[in-house]
């Protein structure tokens, strides 16, 4: 599951609206400080957003070692006044969260909620796309910043809103598409039409009901909500008020709190049935697609230009409680914890000619570290069958431990990274991270990296791109990869690959790259903020589309001089 798009406006350096469109490899170029780190920076901050359960994204963002300041540090211009819009273009897949009911229903009741109403399944299972909008602003009061609109639309079509309204701290459902086509699609139970439903009752029609699809087609679902909204929202199909909710989104892994009445006290079990099946319905299409961006987020890794590089007595990488995943800290608590299966693999592409070719290999040694003074297991006479009993005891429970060690295949020696150049430590957490088991469901995690070819000679620069491509295209664990790169020979490795993929040609590697699936970018600065040019490619490997100020102009000029 990729990113299709995010548009943004009125983030840090971008006053916009600023649409970007991602694919499975999305490289970004551009000059120093034209804005290429702020597409991570919006990234993080949207996950923060999402994690706060409609706390202050900057406490959930620290909380997670990512240092975005507040909102003052993010918003464009400095200007608290302005509100910060995203909107997130996702592909949605049938599976839907397992909401828990978070003490909505009686008995606190922890099945799925399909279950509880008697729904045969999620609704969107046929949909391909949602489109997820968030405003951010400043209140002044509290000093800190909130959620203070979450719109979705699923399919191109606007399916509903919630707004938090700062001088009320209240936040409702302020709109709600009832004929959407993923809510008719669902189950008829719940959604046929309301004209039908009141017949099969038995019941009048309420002509002061709003009447927000037509005179014959609301849904018992518009006709529930209405009759048991409740005040000031009353004989309403929305507002809908929620209800514990400090901004428009709580935690997205949580059915909805409608704030309705749920007793009548001609027909209890079928107004709590019918209150369930309304938190479902509303609960899968509003925050279904907040969940799915959260998953992608919540599993994504950013990787940042300047990567740890482990010291000699910094064997045990298992110890550290919580690795810093930006400093690629967290790729040797990945090989330390690893499969054999993993490490062959991660040693493939390190050592294999067609692949990396860098002549060294990864191994775990496991130990045990034998106090020579414990009599129980060090002796110099002989022990007889129970002094032997006692030994094997006493050193199966000393803990085994793990060193991370880099083997040079060529001279077969053992060595620690601070053996050889600084390439290799850059290099790895790379390397664990585009091939490690994907955390999230479906078409990969996403996985963002800050010039990944510093410090790596440029033979070593095209080898990096087979990676990504390989990657990002694999059957299985495919990744997406955001790579903000000055390399030009990173990007002339991928055209390479697009043309040989057209002309019929069986690589060394077996990698292949079709134009679709990548996405090049070129951040260009402005007085009015970063402008992002979409670089399209054809399939014979060429540039469609002109760059703003040429392909790497500074070498042509090197070579023909400035008469060029």
């Amino acid at each position: 599951m990729i990113l299709k798009a995010l548009t943004l406006e009125n983030f840090k350096g971008i006053r916009g609206p600023v649409r970007i469109e991602f694919a499975p490899l999305t490289l970004l170029f551009g000059p120093n400080s034209s804005g290429k780190s702020t597409i991570f920076k919006a990234l993080q901050f949207t996950s923060a957003l999402l994690n706060a359960a409609g706390g202050d994204p900057f406490d959930a963002s620290a909380a997670d070692g990512v240092d975005l300041g507040d909102f003052r540090d993010v918003v464009n211009d400095h200007d608290v006044n302005k509100p910060i819009r995203m909107v997130y273009e996702i592909p949605l897949r049938p599976v839907f969260p397992n909401y828990d009911p978070g003490g909505i229903f009686p008995n606190d009741r922890s099945e799925r909620l399909h279950e509880l109403a008697g729904l045969e399944g999620p609704i969107g299972g046929n949909s391909r796309s949602a489109t997820v909008t968030l405003e951010v602003r400043y209140d002044p009061v509290l000093g800190s910043a909130y959620l203070a609109q979450y719109q979705v639309d699923i399919d191109g079509i606007p399916f509903g809103t919630i707004r938090y309204d700062t001088a009320r701290s209240q936040a409702a459902i302020t709109f709600v598409n009832y004929c959407h086509p993923v809510l008719i699609e669902a189950d008829p139970q719940y959604l046929y039409s309301y004209e039908s439903w009141l017949k099969d009752a038995g019941l009048s029609r309420d002509e002061d009901l709003s009447d927000v699809c037509g005179d014959n087609s609301n849904t018992k679902l518009e006709y529930y909500i209405s009759r048991h909204n409740k005040p000031p929202y009353g004989n309403q199909p929305f507002p809908i008020a929620l209800r514990n909710y400090k901004g428009s989104l709580g935690n997205v892994h949580r059915a909805l709190p409608l704030d309705l009445d749920k007793i009548e006290a001609n027909n209890l079990e079928g107004v709590t049935l019918d209150y369930q099946a309304a938190c479902c319905l509303l609960s899968d299409g509003l925050l279904s697609p907040a969940w799915h961006l959260a998953v992608i987020l919540e599993d994504a890794v950013f990787l940042g230009p300047l990567r740890h590089i482990p010291s000699r007595e910094q064997a045990e990488f298992s110890a550290i409680a919580k690795p810093n995943l930006a400093t690629g800290e967290a790729a040797w608590h990945q090989i330390i914890n690893s499969s054999p299966e993993f490490i062959a693999k991660l040693n493939l592409w390190l050592s294999d000619s067609d692949k990396l070719a860098t002549d060294y290999g990864i191994e775990v040694f496991r130990y045990r570290e034998v106090p020579v003074t414990d009599s129980t297991i060090v002796r110099s006479d002989e022990p007889d069958r129970q002094e032997r009993s006692v030994e094997k005891s006493s050193f199966y429970h000393i803990p085994i431990r793990k060193r991370v060690v880099l083997k040079d295949i060529r001279r077969g020696l053992d060595l620690t990274l601070r053996d050889v150049g600084v390439g290799l430590s850059q290099l790895l957490p790379i390397l664990v991270e585009s091939l490690r088991d994907t955390r999230g469901f479906g078409y990969g995690d996403l996985l963002g990296i800050e010039q990944p070819e510093l410090h790596l000679h440029p033979a070593l620069q095209v080898r990096l791109a087979d990676l990504f491509i390989s990657a990002s295209t694999g059957k299985i664990n495919r990744r997406q990869f955001l790579v903000e790169t000055h390399s030009e020979h990173l990007m002339l490795r991928c055209l390479r690959r697009i043309r040989e993929n057209s002309d019929g040609k069986l690589t060394e590697s077996g990698t292949k790259l079709d134009c679709d699936n990548i996405a090049v970018l070129f951040v260009e600065p402005t007085l009015d903020g970063p402008r992002i040019h979409r670089i399209r490619i054809d399939e014979e490997g060429e540039f469609m589309d002109p760059w703003p100020s040429g392909f790497f102009p500074e070498r042509m000029k090197e070579i023909y001089g400035d008469d060029l």
